[in-house]
């Protein structure tokens, strides 16, 4: 009789049988989640807790360079009078609108300025833009701003 059950071809039959078999599964699906939670229940607050600390973490993070590129608390490396006319600084290879506008804000206009940095204003550049040190060295600012420099001259 127990296999009349499963031979039985009849639609309405097979979902009545696929019913049970899903309440089956749902009902032990649900025991095994509880019973699991109870067990893991302190694994689980620990990552809960470890999340929360990552994303503090993040988002302070995210807040202060935020609030530091917006130009608070950016020194003035160039002591050079600016009362010549800025330089388009774009015209230097790695240089783009916003580094050039990082640049102003660090009192540096002409190329005169670039071609006088030394490695503690290049650190402090690289500090406060998106890439470092190396970056400006590979593509040659200074190198670039005195051939500009001269250009302009002649």
């Amino acid at each position: 009789m127990f296999l009349n059950i499963f031979t039985n071809q009849n639609t309405l039959h097979l979902l009545e049988l696929f019913l049970w078999m899903l309440g089956a599964f749902l009902i032990g699906w649900f025991f095994a989640k509880s019973i699991y939670s109870k067990i893991h229940q302190e694994e689980i607050k620990d990552f809960k807790n470890q999340v929360e600390l990552f994303e503090e973490e993040i988002n302070t993070t995210i807040k202060a360079r935020k609030t530091y590129e917006r130009g608070i608390m950016v020194p003035k490396i160039s002591t050079i009078s600016t009362d010549k006319t800025p330089d388009d600084l774009k015209q230097i290879k790695g240089i783009g609108p916003i580094l050039e506008s990082k640049l102003n804000e660090f009192g540096i206009y002409t190329f005169e300025q670039i071609t006088l940095l030394t490695d503690a204003d290049l650190d402090k550049i690289a500090e406060v833009t998106t890439f470092g040190k190396s970056k400006i060295l590979t593509d040659d600012w200074i190198g670039q701003a005195k051939e500009l420099q001269q250009a302009k001259l002649f």
